[in-house]
């Protein structure tokens, strides 16, 4: 997932930039929201509860949905308010369990943790994020004890992202082989079908993801789902589109690609980042493991059969589309 930070505060601006300072999944911008495209933005109740609906909550995040066309994200993530209890005098503080969490800290962690479950549970994730200074009341030149909270949150975040996907250690970006694999699932019945449910695992350089042992299961229609992902890479690279999202055919199971910094291209899967490489590096991958797919699964199926037909046009259309590339061998 990436972060982008905004402020129309250089001096708020510079402090969390230098403690984000290294963190290739955060940047940060100046100006009253972002000038690029994200997915949520977190907002602080007290402005997002008049505009977007909701109540104060304590203990969890909660995500609205934005429908006032106002510009700003489709969702606005809440971060909740530390639990309140009686003192000894009767009065309302905070609960003594909570009362030595910083506020920032239980902020993010919070909103972090309710955008892990979005991506759960929606086939649509989340994977770049807004924190608005000015709209999370964190805005001052002075403090930086929110901004180290923060990151200290996006690291924990980060981590348990990487082995909920089954994560490798990181490797330098591009320095390891990115790879697809696609399979028929075993329990398919005869005979053979270009609509048969199947899997797809991508192993790169930043961790692993696969469709299989999901719940709910996440086997797709596998012949259409690879030809899906052929056509949108190849499109997504001959244009200027900034990101590509690949959902996969009868399944919640998606893909997303995005240029980033540096000419990478990102893959990753509900916000977490896979891996990291350049647009030749991906092309040839994805038809390495489309092709070898193909040569094992199509001679089983009849010639006419239009899940074989598909497959092997989009095949024939990305081999020729490998040679358009072969000058961007790296960043540009």
């Amino acid at each position: 997932m990436h972060l982008v930070i905004t402020s129309q505060k250089p001096g708020t601006l510079d402090r969390w930039q230098r403690v984000f300072e290294g963190c290739a999944d955060v940047s940060c911008q100046r100006g009253l929201r972002s000038e690029t495209p994200v997915d949520a933005v977190l907002m602080a109740g007290l402005f997002a509860h008049g505009r977007y609906g909701g109540r104060p909550r304590f203990s969890e995040a909660e995500i609205r949905d934005n429908l006032r066309g106002d510009g700003w994200p489709a969702l606005v993530v809440v971060p909740p308010t530390r639990p309140m209890a009686k003192d000894s005098q009767g009065n309302m503080a905070v609960h003594p369990d909570y009362a030595d969490i910083q506020p920032a800290y239980f902020a993010a962690t919070r909103c972090f943790q309710a955008i892990a479950e979005w991506n759960d549970t929606h086939e649509v994730p989340i994977s770049s994020v807004e924190i608005n200074l000015g709209l999370m009341n964190m805005d001052s030149p002075v403090d930086d004890s929110s901004a180290r909270a923060f990151r200290e949150a996006f690291g924990e975040y980060r981590e348990r992202m990487r082995v909920t996907c089954v994560g490798h250690p990181s490797r330098e970006a591009g320095s390891g082989p990115l790879e697809f694999t696609f399979s028929v699932a075993e329990n398919q019945p005869p005979p053979p079908s270009g609509f048969d449910l199947g899997h797809v695992r991508v192993r790169g350089s930043e961790g692993e993801v696969s469709s299989r042992e999901r719940a709910p299961d996440q086997a797709m229609m596998i012949h259409l789902s690879v030809t899906l992902l052929l056509d949108g890479v190849r499109s997504f690279l001959a244009g200027r589109d900034r990101v590509c999202e690949s959902a996969a055919v009868d399944s919640s199971f998606s893909l997303k690609f995005a240029r980033s910094k540096g000419g990478w291209v990102e893959t990753s899967h509900a916000g977490v980042l896979v891996d990291r490489s350049t647009e030749k590096d991906l092309a040839d991958a994805l038809f390495r493991g489309a092709d070898a797919f193909a040569r094992a699964t199509l001679p089983h199926l009849p010639p006419d059969d239009a899940g074989r037909e598909d497959l092997e046009a989009a095949l024939a259309e990305f081999e020729g589309f490998l040679g358009a590339i072969d000058g961007r061998v790296g960043p540009w």
